[in-house]
């Protein structure tokens, strides 16, 4: 499938051709959907790892539940306000299905006097006068974190304002074409952890489907060097264990690997989940092309096309190469929310208001997946959204761009790790 998205520059409106996009509506009664507490899931449908523990009301039979953000100060408004523009486009393509909306904060909007709708200021920078649920995006970059990382869905424990953080490192300001898609896919995968979802790959029955090399990850020859010594008096391990297979047990346990190889924990299938993972869920298909999977050189020790830390098993995906993209496209700039990605948004954000009509909604999204255009070509309208430029048009592929080119396309450090070890040129990847 070829998903055009075309975007009409105006003061006030926006027009994004994307997936079945339906015009929003607004209900500043909104709330957001949310983690999971380990001992409260809705059993009735199926859910992917991170989700939706009973949810506070929000009245009305046109609910939303929103995903709100604001900007961490000025700066960070300035750099990554478009860049939130191109990731709301692109999960825009769940909202038919869902009642996610990505939103700016209550209070950063207006009634309007003529149409009685809250009117949103994207914009949206954090303030004191804020409730702090909302989550708060900074640009990170720095010369010591080209990364992004997250917090995972609504957190319900505790009321810690700000709790919920995402931080992007990978938009380069000297080099900002080159890395903006970079960029947009990193909070592509971030707003989807924001949401409630994990990693695919770390889905209990992952090995199934991909295989997860620890020995190619950053940081494992050192981590092999003092393992001996650093587990000495660690009863999880016998005193005749040799440095490989206490490594071994590391990278397959998640609680061992946060104390002796952190990075390990953003791989790891959950197959053997401790108490700590005891509330996560996994439901459908795997899906490799999820904008939740890492890329196959994401962490690896160098950037070699052999070198890769996930591949997919010859056995599960016949007459493909092995190689995983986020968002299923080598190039950034053609990554895209699956099919699969909608439906589990459409399970953990129920459309209501009854049980009947969200259970249709997902499973018009389910058919979508056996579709070959899967969620093909239409239009998601925001007003306000995209500033004016020139009456110039944004556009955006989805997973049927320009030919590949050989992998790797991505490497470096994994979320929250530090960033990249190479900054990818677009240049390398265009058409």
């Amino acid at each position: 499938m070829t998903n055009v998205v075309d975007a009409e520059y105006g003061p006030d409106l926006a027009v994004i051709s994307v997936a079945d996009g339906l015009g929003l509506d607004q209900h500043p009664e909104a709330i957001n959907s949310s983690y999971a507490s380990s001992d409260t899931v809705e059993d009735e449908m199926d859910k992917r790892w991170f989700s939706v523990s009973e949810l506070p009301a929000a009245g009305g039979s046109a609910l939303e539940r929103w995903v709100r953000y604001c900007f961490h100060d000025q700066a960070s408004a300035n750099t990554l306000k478009p860049i939130v523009a191109e990731v709301i486009a692109m999960w825009g393509v769940t909202y038919p299905y869902t009642s996610m909306r990505i939103m700016p904060d209550l209070k950063c909007g207006s009634i309007s006097g003529t149409t009685g709708l809250w009117v949103p200021n994207w914009d949206c920078l954090c303030t004191s006068a804020m409730d702090g649920t909302a989550v708060r995006i900074k640009n990170g970059r720095s010369a010591t974190y080209t990364g992004y990382d997250a917090s995972l869905g609504y957190d319900y424990s505790r009321n810690t304002r700000w709790r919920h953080k995402m931080k992007i490192g990978d938009l380069d300001p000297a080099n900002p074409v080159a890395t903006k898609f970079l960029a947009v896919r990193s909070m592509a995968h971030e707003f989807g952890h924001v949401m409630g979802l994990n990693h695919e790959h770390q889905r209990y029955d992952a090995a199934e489907y991909v295989t997860y090399d620890c020995k190619v990850l950053k940081g494992y020859g050192a981590a092999l060097g003092t393992i001996g010594a650093k587990t000495r008096d660690d009863t999880a391990f016998t005193a005749d264990m040799t440095s490989e297979e206490r490594m071994a047990r590391v990278c397959t346990d998640y609680t061992l690997a946060g104390k002796y190889f952190e990075i390990a924990q953003s791989y790891m299938p959950y197959k053997n989940a401790d108490a700590l993972l005891s509330h996560l869920e996994s439901g459908n298909a795997f899906d490799a092309r999820s904008i939740m999977m890492y890329p196959s050189w994401t962490g690896a020790t160098a950037q070699a096309q052999n070198i890769m830390v996930l591949a997919k098993r010859a056995d599960k995906f016949p007459g493909e190469l092995p190689y995983i993209y986020t968002g299923g496209h080598p190039n950034p700039a053609y990554a895209s929310i699956s099919t699969w990605d909608i439906v589990r948004i459409a399970q953990l954000y129920p459309i209501g208001p009854d049980d009947a009509t969200t259970q249709a909604a997902i499973r018009r999204a389910t058919a979508m997946t056996t579709s070959p255009r899967g969620w093909g070509n239409h239009k998601f309208v925001q007003p306000g959204l995209w500033p004016k430029l020139g009456g110039g048009k944004l556009v955006m592929d989805s997973i049927n761009g320009p030919p590949p080119p050989a992998p790797p396309v991505d490497a470096g450090k994994a979320e929250g790790s530090g960033g990249y070890g190479n900054d990818l040129d677009l240049a390398d990847v265009a058409a």
